[in-house]
């Protein structure tokens, strides 16, 4: 049915006065109120409190601490595109409206009709997967626990980078001291934890540890290296740590002599594998030139990174502990790793190698090093020489007895152990 113009005409009075007459509605009331009562406290706040207001961070909880973190029920899901929160802190409400996250970052976006949430939006953007679902205390502990293992981690890199360690403790029985040859070994009792003889199949005493080495190739000249690698190829259980080669950046018959690209793959085929399938923890090769060895590095890229050593063992032969701390600087800082000195001796080594005859000299070095690798936390181990060409004063036992030098030695380490 169609109107006439003058239909229409007559029917407008009637319809605007239905409009003006219309209530509004409730809703729209109500949202109108919430608003002017949340606008009309902070106003008041400000008022009072300016700072309450200004300030945009949230303050997070920290262990022992009395203030607290605004607790948000914003709950993180990755499919969530909306979540709304409404928290207290000191006496203040917060209406927070829509807050966007995504799985992809920790930042929300956070828009508002009326007023904005600071707490929705400082919660969006330190939110972890961790702490969305914890207490405050419970997100004390992470954070601390997270900076704690970053810290341990950055530490422990060096003594652990490349290569696969071993299972065995870095200190054999939580005792540093140790000793090279075993003529000593029962006078020493239980102050020393471990014990090697440049051989393969020796015996520790009850509290020692005996330690085997494959001292060289087998080419040396030496009568016994050839018996001593085909001793070490018949090892059939693995040791909980296996020596290197005997100084084999020095001539016989004190030093094994192997080119470090003849050395790698005896390393890698013979030593290597009692780490594999043994957990043994493998010990560098000793050198004879000390601080001023340029064997090592060569052996290192030729062995390639998985195949690293656990422990840098290192000889020191010096009578000052100044040259001491020299020796044990330059393998901290070039290879990084744990140290043992697996031997040490008083030794002038400033024009050539010549040993000290002088007791008093002696005593005093050994009283000197013994408490200094006793504190560096980068020495885990060290031994008293007792090896050839060092003198008539220095080694530990002479004739049947125990000399001077070692009385000194064992006197030393009882402070410790």
């Amino acid at each position: 049915m169609q109107l006439s113009a003058l239909a229409l005409l007559s029917l407008l009075p009637l319809l605007a006065t239905a409009t003006h007459s219309a209530p509004r509605s409730a809703p729209r009331h109500a949202a109108h109120r919430r608003i002017s009562e949340v606008v009309e406290r902070r106003e008041a706040l400000a008022a009072e409190h300016p700072p309450a207001v200004e300030r945009k961070r949230v303050v997070k909880k920290r262990s022992g601490a009395s203030g607290c973190r605004p607790k948000s029920s914003l709950t993180y899901s990755p499919s969530s595109t909306v979540a709304s929160s409404t928290s207290t802190s000191s006496g203040v409400t917060s209406v927070s409206t829509t807050a966007t996250s995504t799985a992809s970052t920790t930042d929300a976006a956070t828009t508002s009709a009326a007023t904005t949430s600071d707490v929705a939006g400082e919660a969006a953007a330190w939110w972890s997967p961790a702490s969305s679902s914890s207490s405050d205390d419970d997100w004390s502990q992470s954070s601390t626990t997270s900076s704690s293992s970053t810290a341990a981690a950055a530490t422990s890199s060096a003594a652990s980078s490349s290569g696969s360690s071993g299972s065995g403790s870095l200190t054999p029985k939580s005792i540093k001291a140790g000793l090279s040859g075993t003529e000593a070994l029962e006078a020493c009792g239980d102050h020393i934890s471990w014990v090697y003889d440049w051989g393969v199949d020796g015996s520790g005493s009850n509290s020692a540890t005996y330690i085997p080495m494959l001292w060289g190739d087998g080419n040396s000249g030496m009568s016994d290296d050839w018996s001593r690698l085909e001793a070490f190829k018949s090892l059939t259980d693995s040791p909980d740590y296996i020596l290197g080669f005997y100084e084999p950046d020095c001539s016989p018959p004190m030093s094994s002599d192997i080119d470090p690209t003849v050395a790698a793959p005896l390393w890698n085929s013979l030593i290597v594998p009692h780490r594999t399938n043994g957990g043994s923890l493998l010990l560098s090769p000793g050198m004879c030139k000390q601080k001023d060895e340029t064997w090592l590095t060569p052996f290192k890229n030729a062995i390639g990174d998985d195949n690293m050593w656990d422990i840098t063992a290192i000889h020191i032969n010096k009578n000052n502990l100044d040259g001491v701390k020299e020796d044990i600087n330059h393998y901290w800082n070039t290879y990084g790793k744990p140290i043992w000195v697996s031997e040490f001796a008083c030794v002038d080594d400033s024009n050539g190698f010549v040993p000290s005859t002088d007791q008093t000299e002696i005593n005093q070095f050994i009283n000197e090093i013994v408490p200094y690798l006793e504190s560096d936390s980068r020495v885990y181990a060290y031994a008293y020489s007792n090896g050839a060409g060092l003198g008539s004063v220095w080694p530990m036992w002479v004739d049947g007895q125990l000399t001077e030098s070692g009385q000194t030695y064992i006197n030393a380490i009882s402070a410790y152990h």
